[in-house]
């Protein structure tokens, strides 16, 4: 075949098929190729770089949520708690048989480059029922036709198994939506998550509690 290698699509893919344990390093990988574009040649900035642009965009706008509910934020989620609190708004969230999502939006439009973190405290996150995760996550839906949307997420898996992910959602034709993991990484427990686009790339962050700044996931 003479068609092109998508983004994403050259892939290095450990299997296991029993019980137990299978271990490999990867060392290192070489692509030659008539020409070759993607994120991946493009300069990865450091987090000291992220912070300085951070600094220079022009408006920002800041959520207490130690305080009542405001036109700022709207509440949504259904059976859930909101409690305003000293430390913040505390949301306690029953457990379903399907996914439920209860959260909070903010009556904001936001254009160009942005950064946006999100400071918070895992009080209790459950172990997540099988084939499913228990999730905190920063969203950002995009204003267009394919209702894309991209989360910097902290999740727990069915056996507790804690990471902080990247997903991303695309409309197919069909009118269904399509989800994609794209990138999962061993976290303690976080206590920030951030969304970070410079030039039309977008950043993915997450600070676990006994680190002192956050970690890059990618973009």
């Amino acid at each position: 075949p003479r068609d092109p290698v998508a983004v994403g699509n050259v892939r290095l893919i450990l299997e296991t098929s029993t019980t137990g344990q299978a271990n490999v390093v990867w060392k290192s990988l070489r692509i030659h190729a008539e020409r070759i574009d993607g994120l991946a040649k493009k300069p990865f900035p450091s987090l000291t770089q992220l912070d300085a642009s951070r600094e220079l965009l022009q408006e920002s706008f800041d959520l207490d949520f130690s305080k009542k509910s405001s036109p700022s934020w709207i509440q949504w989620g259904r059976d859930s708690k909101f409690e305003t609190t000293e430390a913040g708004l505390l949301v306690t969230a029953p457990g379903f048989d399907t996914w439920q999502g209860h959260g909070v939006l903010s009556m904001v439009d936001v254009t160009g480059d942005f950064d946006v973190s999100l400071d918070m405290d895992i009080e209790k996150l459950e172990n997540a029922s099988p084939g499913g995760e228990s999730v905190v996550c920063l969203q950002a839906e995009f204003r267009n036709e394919s209702k894309s949307f991209i989360e910097a997420k902290f999740a727990k898996s069915e056996q507790g198994r804690t990471t902080g992910e990247i997903q991303d959602r695309r409309l197919n034709e069909d009118g269904s939506f399509e989800y994609a993991e794209v990138a999962s990484v061993p976290v303690g427990n976080a206590n920030q998550l951030r969304l970070a686009r410079r030039d039309g790339v977008v950043y993915f962050l997450v600070r676990d509690t006994d680190d002192f700044e956050p970690k890059i996931l990618g973009r």
